[in-house]
């Protein structure tokens, strides 16, 4: 029995009312680019395995298989019975001249990186599977961004990898009992009956959202509206792997978690860039802010981080980051209903002047007895022109800054707009530096701290 249609959940209609519309009204062309990543595979795949195993499990995500429609009432999720949620290319490069083998690449995952997805008609997740050798493969995934977010890819990916597994093993009643996942559409209609949950996430974020942001500036950088942001430059760090061990042997220790601890390096990257006088509050996405909630779907629940309550200026780094890790600990997320209902989107994207993004499914994840491994930021950058430099709609994309965690190691990405903030690798070097004084000195006086940040910058 096909579940009853739902209202659009929060940020959806947001994606709704930018989507190229068909005659009918109904969303057509997603507004924004698509969740994607690339992996390694090494070791023998069973490549007719793996594509049963990819198209079991996206049949089984209910919210691929819905189709947002438009109405008198709104936009609402349709669940529909045999809509396809994903299809797979195959491409054979085996034979591919040396010479010639990066541009190859690079052009094949540029197209998997923007497939032509037709909301109503089409797939909503294409697979681009490219056979490097006999035993090599890429794996490029994307997903239109209205129906899930990264998490929800890695945990596509883990249950692809069970699902495999057990079709190896010669049994499908297993593979068909692994591919199921939870409803997302069964979730958004218990949010919506949440009154109390509402309520809390009412009392604690409307006041935060309730006046007009200031006019946020880096050092040596102007201010433009979020709309006119271009976000084109991306550079990238790693933490050595004994910084990086150290943050989250901290976080071992305090029970913090290593998302909130790698803000907090933010925040005093932040208190410096701005003197102690102002901290953007920076928006925390896909590290979840509820780490027991496993569910592919479109949740968008963004912890848009706040400083410690109270003037927490005149203590220690360590009692800065250990107020920062608590206020937003204690935080109910932002649901996403709340974030369009709270504020214009406007005041939204512009609180979210600095955005984290932790991204989970840059683990390697099994996939029956191989391991997709993550393409380094290295390779895919040298491989083609990174397609996060187009311009969408989203925060995090036209948004000016970026961070993730990559990997066992602490890698950053820092995506921007140079006219913003021209001095990416400044900022990167005081991140890195927040880091290891977290770590390793925690006990400097936060003012201290601020004054030899602040001579990084340049500007102290």
């Amino acid at each position: 029995m096909t579940p009853e249609p739902i209202a659009a959940y929060g940020m959806q209609r947001e994606f709704c009312l930018r989507a190229t519309l068909d005659e009918a009204g109904h969303p057509r062309r997603p507004p924004v680019n698509p969740v994607w990543d690339a992996f390694q595979l090494r070791g023998d795949l069973h490549e007719d395995h793996f594509r049963t195993a990819l198209r079991l499990v996206t049949d089984a995500v209910d919210v691929f298989t819905a189709r947002l429609r438009g109405g008198a009432d709104g936009f609402r999720f349709v669940p529909e019975d045999g809509a396809a949620a994903v299809s797979v290319e195959q491409v054979d490069l085996r034979g591919c001249p040396d010479d010639r083998y990066r541009a190859r690449l690079g052009l094949h995952l540029m197209r998997s990186y923007t497939p032509l997805i037709d909301m109503q008609d089409g797939p909503l997740a294409a697979v681009t599977l490219i056979r490097e050798a006999d035993d090599r493969h890429v794996l490029a995934m994307a997903i239109d961004h209205t129906v899930a977010d990264q998490q929800s890819m890695a945990a596509i990916l883990r249950t692809v990898g069970r699902v495999y597994q057990a079709l190896l093993d010669g049994d499908p009643a297993q593979a068909a009992r692994a591919a199921r996942t939870p409803s997302f559409l069964a979730y958004a209609r218990s949010v919506a009956a949440d009154r109390d949950g509402l309520a809390e996430t009412d009392r604690f974020w409307a006041p935060a959202l309730a006046e007009p942001p200031p006019r946020v500036t880096f050092p040596g950088g102007g201010w433009t509206p979020w709309q006119q942001r271009q976000a084109g430059v991306n550079h990238f760090v790693a933490l050595p792997l004994d910084e990086g061990r150290a943050l989250t042997d901290l976080g071992t220790r305090t029970g913090a978690s290593l998302a909130h601890l790698f803000q907090a390096a933010v925040s005093l990257a932040l208190l410096a860039a701005f003197d102690g006088e102002f901290l953007p509050l920076t928006g925390h996405r896909h590290g979840r802010v509820r780490a027991t909630l496993r569910l592919p779907g479109p949740l968008w629940e963004t912890l848009i981080t706040r400083p410690p309550a109270g003037d927490a200026t005149g203590g220690t780094v360590g009692d800065w980051a250990a107020g920062f890790v608590a206020a937003n600990a204690s935080a109910p997320p932002l649901r996403s209903r709340a974030l369009v209902d709270y504020a214009t989107l406007d005041t939204v994207m512009e609180l979210r002047r600095v955005t984290v993004n932790v991204y989970p499914t840059t683990r390697p994840i099994p996939i029956g007895p191989l391991r997709a491994v993550p393409l380094p930021n290295e390779e895919l950058a040298a491989a083609r022109p990174h397609p996060i430099h187009q311009r969408t709609v989203l925060p995090h994309n036209t948004g000016l800054r970026l961070f993730a965690l990559r990997g066992g190691r602490l890698e950053v990405a820092l995506h921007h707009d140079p006219e913003d903030l021209p001095d990416a690798e400044v900022f990167l070097a005081v991140v890195r530096r927040a880091a290891t004084v977290l770590t390793s000195a925690a006990d400097l006086p936060l003012q201290q701290w601020i004054k030899e940040a602040r001579q990084t910058w340049g500007s102290g």
